[in-house]
């Protein structure tokens, strides 16, 4: 997908593109990040993946192809992971990850390249170490000889719950002006699992 990134700057991170600041509205910033298809067995694409600094959200929206994404919640300690969601969308639905949740997006199309969008607010510090430490996230997702995807439980996390599946809700009004990236604390009511997705 040629020319995806117009007046952003790039980052190549082997596997997947990021154009870091394609756009601004405010104290917002909006990236695209494109992540290549691979027909091969194996782990599937994924983007590295991290936390955010506490208590910020990020709104992303799916431009082209269908990802799943990984959201992941520790308790007492980062390998202790207490809530685990994959989340699947696709072209024109919209996700958010909510405070607290480190988070993956994958493609999981053998054929075809995934274009995704995202606000961010600009004081928010990506955090990778946990991610690095464990080698990844609590599940990885894998195609077999045959094509299909399963979930495999990575073994360097201490405890691992079951991976719960999700469909994105169309987001509530109250969010559609986005000052929830930079306020999160005034939007916990729509905040939530709940809030925000269904269960397939």
């Amino acid at each position: 997908m040629e020319n995806f990134c117009e007046i952003g700057k790039i980052e190549k991170k082997g596997g997947y593109d990021v154009c870091r600041g394609e756009d601004r509205r405010g104290d917002l910033r909006y990236d695209l990040t494109l992540l290549y298809a691979k027909n091969s067995a194996g782990e599937l694409p994924r983007t590295f993946g991290h936390y955010h600094s506490k208590g910020f959200a990020e709104l992303f929206g799916v431009l082209k192809g269908k990802t799943m994404a990984l959201m992941q919640k520790y308790g007492s300690e980062p390998n202790a992971i207490k809530e685990a969601y994959l989340i699947e969308a696709e072209a024109s639905e919209n996700l958010i990850i909510l405070p607290d949740f480190g988070f993956t997006n994958i493609n999981p199309d053998a054929s075809r390249d995934l274009l995704l969008y995202n606000w961010i607010d600009i004081g928010v510090e990506n955090q990778y170490d946990f991610i690095k430490e464990y080698d990844g996230f609590c599940y990885r997702a894998m195609r077999d000889e045959g094509g299909n995807i399963k979930f495999e439980k990575n073994e360097n996390y201490a405890e691992v719950p079951e991976l719960v599946r999700l469909k994105p809700k169309e987001l509530p009004e109250e969010l559609l002006d986005m000052i929830f990236l930079s306020e999160p604390e005034k939007y916990k009511d729509y905040l939530t699992i709940e809030s925000l997705y269904e269960r397939t």
